[in-house]
């Protein structure tokens, strides 16, 4: 009988997300920066969740402008993650880090920590 991350019929949350992808980590190799970047696409797809349940929030948005901020954004994160799993090194994905002025990892994890402590879903 196979192992359960979480109980049946339960939605699974950040901790099941961030575990799947250090799986996932491990699965590609062990260079250090891909444990850091998975961690991030754990937390992007966590915040993806959130925005999505709370879409309703964002209505004042003209709808056009929805789709395309939205694309923007997720183009934004896919590319650094994308970039970031190439860099192998902490040295390296350091200076990406630095290059960019931390503000992607700030975004990331910042939008997720607002989220949930505001109860933006909750509220919507």
């Amino acid at each position: 009988m196979a192992a359960r991350l979480i109980a049946k019929g339960v939605k699974p949350g950040l901790k099941e997300s961030v575990k799947t992808f250090m799986v996932s980590a491990i699965w590609h190799g062990f260079y250090p920066y891909y444990y850091y970047m998975f961690f991030l696409c754990g937390v992007v797809v966590e915040l993806a969740k959130d925005i999505y349940r709370a879409r309703i929030l964002f209505e004042f948005i003209p709808a056009s402008m929805r789709h395309f901020v939205g694309n923007i954004v997720t183009l934004i994160f896919l590319n650094y993650l994308g970039t970031s799993f190439g860099l192998l090194s902490f040295e390296k994905g350091g200076n990406l880090a630095k290059g960019t002025n931390y503000i992607i990892m700030v975004l990331m994890i910042g939008s997720l920590v607002m989220s949930k402590s505001l109860g933006m879903v909750g509220y919507a």
